[in-house]
């Protein structure tokens, strides 16, 4: 079974965000594998529903004057950044033994860490995920952005239903073993940080988790 262990994997406690769990005890790390979150963002453009940006103090109004470019407000920005960390997870942890956490989160992060050490655990497995975009994806509930416009945080809900396999290119048997095919509900707190390649993960925090549910508690 899917455990909370990890993300999508991988902190230490936000007192106010992603409860009084963390990635060391929450969806990231376990002493055995766990399946990765590949997830697809629904942005601020998708409707009524979709997540809002403010900046720090959360009361505050956010306005595109301090974004360069005037034509990506900071929900665009952030969405971006969430979209293309996740987008490099599913590459990440299809092929572990050549996984660059880099890509995904700032190096020397809580984050990258636990994805190094997911990915070399998977590897020592011989273990692949197999994303499964039409049941995987993901939801900003959420954001804030700091005061200095280079760290935020986003409340996710995301349905993980990626599949671990012990691939049957190497098995011996010809076909793809699901060692993890487990559905889950997770709702968390990310932290991103701006660099000079973009957003990228720095810690993910767990909020709630519903094994076997396809939408996060109200």
């Amino acid at each position: 079974m899917r455990r909370a262990g990890w993300i999508g994997l991988m902190a230490v406690a936000v007192a106010a965000g992603c409860g009084s769990a963390d990635v060391t005890s929450g969806p990231l790390a376990t002493d055995a594998p766990q399946p990765v979150i590949t997830l697809a963002v629904t942005t601020a453009a998708s409707g009524p529903d979709a997540s809002t940006t403010s900046t720090a103090p959360p009361a505050a109004t956010a306005t595109t004057a301090a974004v360069p470019d005037a034509a990506r407000t900071p929900d665009a920005a952030l969405a971006e950044g969430f979209q293309g960390a996740y987008d490099a997870i599913g590459p990440c942890l299809g092929r572990p033994a050549e996984c660059d956490p880099g890509t995904v989160a700032v190096p020397g992060s809580p984050d990258y860490e636990h994805l190094r050490k997911l990915a070399e655990r998977y590897a020592s497995f011989g273990y692949e995920v197999r994303h499964l975009p039409d049941v995987s994806h993901a939801t900003i509930e959420h954001t804030v952005l700091g005061p200095d416009g280079t760290t935020a945080w986003l409340t996710v809900c995301e349905i993980d239903g990626d599949l671990v396999v012990d691939p049957g290119s190497t098995n011996g048997f010809g076909e793809d073993i699901v060692v993890n095919d487990e559905v889950v509900a997770r709702r968390t707190t990310i932290e991103l940080r701006d660099t000079p390649a973009g957003w990228r993960r720095w810690e993910i925090t767990l909020v709630g988790e519903w094994p076997m549910e396809s939408a996060c508690a109200a």
